[in-house]
């Protein structure tokens, strides 16, 4: 359509002035020929939007963009961590181990697919009658099972044993952990909580936990 309309509009203003030069009797050939020209584009462009059909915009066809398999497997994988796979720990021998030194826990075992080490998370639940009390049971147990249960855990191949600290029937905040890191054939303590976590807990285990460390 666009050729038929520039033919059109040429033709006409090469003919008027092709008629102007006819009647003062001037040269006449170039602007002949460019009438000519304009007329073929504008038969042209009346031909090619003959031959056009319409678009009908209720049977046009939208199409999707295409997302290959490969994009989509990528996305479901990045939506999950594949990397670690937990295991809680009910009997066999770090279980029995751990039970003969304290019997209020539970373990569960984080192997890294990454990296090919196993964790071992170990909740450790007390019930003394004082926030200090809880605390020296809680230190009392890390030390005992560190003595004791270096064995099983050697047996187990854990390069790490996070032991959290919990009171049984307390509602308030309490964040603190002791760490137990193989060495030279036995397991010792590693690390504990930070500074910045433990000021998270509530105020008197804060004080009972500070208390407790200085006493070992």
């Amino acid at each position: 359509m666009f050729l038929f309309f520039v033919g059109l509009i040429g033709f006409l203003v090469c003919l008027v002035i092709l008629i102007v030069r006819v009647v003062r009797k001037k040269s006449k050939k170039v602007l002949g020929i460019l009438t000519a020209v304009f007329f073929v584009l504008g038969i042209v462009g009346m031909v090619q939007a003959m031959n056009t059909p319409a678009v009908d915009p209720e049977t046009t066809v939208k199409t999707e963009p295409t997302v290959s398999p490969e994009a989509t497997s990528d996305s479901k994988d990045d939506s999950k961590d594949d990397s670690k796979d937990e295991k809680k720990v009910s009997s066999g021998e770090v279980f029995d181990s751990m039970k003969s030194v304290w019997e209020d826990f539970d373990i569960t075992e984080v192997y890294d697919n990454k990296v090919g080490t196993t964790l071992a998370r170990v909740n450790i639940y007390v019930s003394e009658k004082t926030p200090l009390d809880n605390a020296r049971k809680y230190l009392d147990i890390v030390l005992d099972m560190r003595d004791k249960c270096g064995g099983a855990f050697k047996k187990a191949d854990y390069n790490k044993v996070v032991l959290h600290f919990n009171v049984r029937n307390f509602d308030g905040d309490l964040f603190f952990y002791i760490e137990l890191s193989p060495e030279n054939g036995a397991y010792h303590i590693s690390g504990s909580a930070p500074a910045d976590v433990i000021s998270l807990s509530d105020e008197s285990y804060q004080k009972a936990l500070q208390t407790a460390l200085d006493e070992i």
